[in-house]
This record gives structure tokens, C-alpha cells and sequence, in this order.
């Protein structure tokens, strides 16, 4: 039998905000509004929702970094959906 948690981790990658690691299964920046959309089917991770925050997103070349503050957060049964507003610097 396969573990179902083993396999939703493995579909994850890290990002770290305020140098804590986070599992997500995405992450996008919608430049539009400013706003940073992050996904993740690990539940219970507590990402931060108060204060300034500190993010660095890793990609295959570079890694992002941006500040942002704690915009809303939904869920469902599958999925978590949390999204932070960007502070330009």
C-alpha cells in the first residue's frame, strides 16, 4: 500500500518565509494585483498571517525574494490557498 502523504510531499517544493521552510505545490505571482498565490495540499503548515514578511521562492536558476503581508486564506477538503500582498521595495 502506498502512503498518500509520502505522495502529496513528493509533488511539493520548498519555498521559506522569515527563514521557516514551507512545503507548496505552487506558487504564483500575479503582478497585476500585486499579489502572491500560494498553494499546498500539506495541511496544519501554519504559514504566517501577521506582520512584514521576508520570501524567498528557489527556481531552477535564482532565487526570488520579495516582501509581502498576509492577504487572505481559503481551504477545502484537497487544497490550501493562501495569498499575500507584495510590498514593493
Amino acid at each position: 500500500m502506498k502512503d498518500k502523504r509520502l505522495d502529496k510531499i513528493t509533488q511539493h517544493y520548498d519555498i521559506y518565509i522569515n527563514n521557516h521552510k514551507y512545503k507548496v505545490l505552487s506558487c504564483k505571482i500575479l503582478k497585476d494585483e500585486r499579489k502572491l498565490s500560494i498553494k499546498t495540499k500539506i495541511r496544519g503548515q501554519s504559514f504566517p498571517h501577521s506582520g512584514l514578511l521576508h520570501l524567498v521562492i528557489p527556481t531552477e536558476n535564482i532565487s526570488i525574494e520579495l516582501h509581502a503581508s498576509f492577504h487572505s486564506m481559503s481551504s477545502n477538503a484537497a487544497i490550501e490557498h493562501w495569498e499575500y500582498t507584495i510590498i514593493p521595495d
